[in-house]
């Protein structure tokens, strides 16, 4: 997979296991390539998927490069048991010997009928990434692992600046912007579903100007990782031009095959080799 698509991130993973939703959970919107679900977190827990990884690292089958993505456990609003559970859960993946190249926690999971908001405020922020990071600065084999954050759309330039704020504060090295958008599913009104593609792509990207325009006022030593909407070189270009220097995509996938990663990446080198795109280039540096 890693050769079509680039390096893989597993996740997210809870504390204990969950079955997720029931019935539809996942649509299509072929109109706006968007892709819309409500899966609710559905995995094997952390410490099943810490096992199942390092019996594929000891049989040669793992990539050496990959991310492992860990969720705060819904329905879980004390800021104490939400630290307890996303450190048990990464020393699941440590105690396993499982030392991926980033670990992500997931800050904004809008389909589990859950309000993830309060997660993404800078209080509790704080809380989770300070204990998050000193726990890998105490496995000491695992001292250069970074912490990458996931933070969802649609909050305030104020908010996206604190979270940018804490971020340096407490040693995050990188923010992904974003998650899902959680709108009504198409079969039921009162259910959230989140939706990717398309349809997210401008609040993805009005998130990121937001994130990377404070990380260049403030000198931040934050990296911003572009994710939602990029189906294309055009929708990558975008993300590029506000600086940019890696993505995370799915809905291409879905909607430009297994060979999407090749095909938007030569979309985005052809555009840029358009006179119009190296005068503004060349215009930017001077």
């Amino acid at each position: 997979m890693p050769s079509l698509a680039g390096p893989v991130e597993f996740g997210s993973f809870t504390r204990h296991p969950r079955a997720g939703n029931t019935g539809k959970v996942a649509w299509r919107t072929e109109e706006s390539r968007s892709t819309q679900n409500r899966i609710g977190l559905r995995n094997v827990g952390a410490c099943d998927a810490a096992q199942f990884l390092a019996q594929r690292a000891r049989a040669g089958q793992l990539t050496k490069e990959y991310g492992i993505n860990i969720a705060v456990t819904p329905g879980v609003t004390d800021i104490n048991d939400q630290k307890r559970d996303t450190i048990e859960a990464l020393d699941y993946f440590l105690d396993a010997e499982v030392h991926p190249a980033w670990f992500t926690l997931n800050l904004s999971c809008p389909n589990t009928e859950d309000d993830p908001l309060h997660n993404q405020l800078a209080n509790n922020m704080r809380l989770l990434c300070r204990a998050f990071v000193n726990r890998l600065q105490e496995r000491a084999d695992d001292r250069q692992i970074p912490l990458w954050i996931k933070i969802g759309p649609g909050l305030s330039p104020r908010q996206y600046h604190l979270i940018m704020q804490v971020a340096q504060e407490t040693g995050v090295r990188a923010v992904i912007a974003t998650n899902t958008l959680a709108k009504p599913s198409p079969d039921d009104d009162r259910q959230q579903a989140g939706v990717g593609g398309g349809e997210l792509f401008p609040q993805a990207l009005e998130a990121v100007r937001q994130l990377q325009a404070e990380k260049n006022r403030q000198g931040y030593d934050v990296d911003v990782i572009a994710c939602g909407g990029i189906l294309d070189g055009e929708s990558l270009l975008a993300y590029e031009e506000l600086g940019v220097k890696a993505a995370q995509y799915w809905s291409a996938l879905v909607y430009r095959g297994p060979f999407a990663a090749a095909i938007i990446e030569h979309e985005n080198a052809k555009l840029k080799r358009r006179p119009e795109h190296q005068a503004i280039q060349r215009e930017s540096l001077a």
